[in-house]
């Protein structure tokens, strides 16, 4: 076993989990998430998760427009904390601040 992936709702539920065998692919969280969300009515509009820069450039290589409707943004400390600032795919399509929704009152 590598590790757990939980998916959780914002106030805190557990909604789904997943062993993760032998590492954490980016294709594997695709596939957990597809199995989470089934239909594309039930894709949430938003979608954290610490490594979405890579989920998204995965997504973008194999041509997936499963989750061409929901915004995928990766939390404010991992976005400061672990993905460089010359990462322009990352820093344009995953920076939380892009995401005004997120946003209030210049706050998260």
């Amino acid at each position: 076993m590598h590790n757990e992936q939980l998916i959780v709702w914002m106030c805190g539920i557990i909604l789904s989990r997943a062993t993760f065998f032998g590492s954490e692919a980016v294709s594997a969280v695709k596939d957990f998430i597809i199995a989470t969300f089934p239909s594309l009515a039930s894709m949430p509009e938003i979608l954290f998760y610490d490594n979405n820069c890579k989920l998204r450039l995965h997504l973008l290589a194999i041509r997936d427009k499963y989750f061409s409707n929901t915004g995928l943004p990766v939390d404010v400390f991992h976005f400061d904390a672990k993905h460089s600032g010359t990462d322009t795919s990352c820093q344009q399509h995953c920076n939380p601040v892009a995401f005004p929704d997120l946003v209030k009152d210049n706050k998260w």
